[in-house]
């Protein structure tokens, strides 16, 4: 049993625990992180003069976030949320560092029976490159349809 959790007094071994609950946790963590930060920035582009500007329409603050701001800041961030997002597919492949039975541990096991190593590889490549290029293009319909308002405006 793992130091930390005998000085608490958990009765728990962590290598009871399935690897999958570990793989949520850090890649959670992480993500937040990063997306923290990008709505951070985000935030920060769209001037404080939007926001006066929805007050002084009689808009209250949900309205005016709902209306005015969010749209502006999911325009900025979209990019990054979809870099994100692209990351953390590719991210789960270090799953098979804690031995989760995802696609990189599946192949490796198929790889071993006729030492098909290469196959296996570009097979998994092939995978994730169509996965995150879907991805991508669902990112980049989602910010045309987004960026319609600044067309509107000009």
């Amino acid at each position: 049993m793992a130091p930390i959790f005998e000085k608490y007094h958990v009765k728990t071994s962590i290598y009871d625990i399935n690897p999958i609950w570990y793989a949520f946790i850090v890649f959670s963590l992480n993500t937040t992180a990063i997306l923290i930060e990008v709505f951070r920035s985000a935030i920060s582009t769209v001037s404080k003069g939007q926001l006066e500007a929805a007050y002084s329409v009689g808009l209250n603050n949900v309205q005016a976030f709902r209306r005015i701001l969010i749209p502006q800041i999911l325009v900025v961030a979209l990019p990054n949320i979809c870099t994100a997002t692209v990351n953390l597919i590719k991210a789960t492949s270090l799953g098979y560092a804690l031995s989760l039975r995802e696609i990189t541990l599946k192949a490796q096991v198929a790889a071993n029976v006729g030492y098909n190593f290469i196959e296996a590889y570009i097979d998994i490549f092939l995978v994730y490159l169509i996965l995150c290029s879907l991805v991508e293009t669902l990112f980049k319909m989602y910010e045309k349809r987004l960026r319609k308002y600044k067309a509107a405006a000009a």
